[in-house]
């Protein structure tokens, strides 16, 4: 996946919403054959979002967990979890990252 900035106004902040749904649907592909509700879909925004800032506010994280709870009656149970990690971050953003951020 590439992106192309062709303009960005000062509301822009590092990584932006468009780059945090990046993130998230990264994540979704790596969860394999699940099927999100929107529900699940904008918690996994914000938990990539939560996990990004992590990952590129302290150096010494290599990877944060990344949970969205299951849906209906079985919440935690169906619970879905996997790691994102700082390369992960970083491939997505493909040098958008200011470098005192990078590893």
């Amino acid at each position: 996946m590439q992106f192309e900035r062709t303009a960005i106004g000062e509301h822009l902040l590092l990584g932006g919403d468009n780059l945090d749904f990046a993130l998230a649907r990264h994540v979704e592909k790596k969860l394999k054959d699940i099927k999100l509700t929107l529900r699940q879909r904008y918690a996994l925004r914000r938990a990539c979002c939560a996990a990004k800032e992590q990952l590129l506010s302290d150096s010494a994280l290599e990877r944060v967990p990344v949970t969205v709870l299951g849906s209906g009656g079985a919440v935690v149970g169906q619970a879905l979890s996997t790691d994102l990690t700082r390369e992960e971050v970083l491939q997505i953003f493909d040098g958008r990252v200011p470098a005192n951020h990078r590893a």
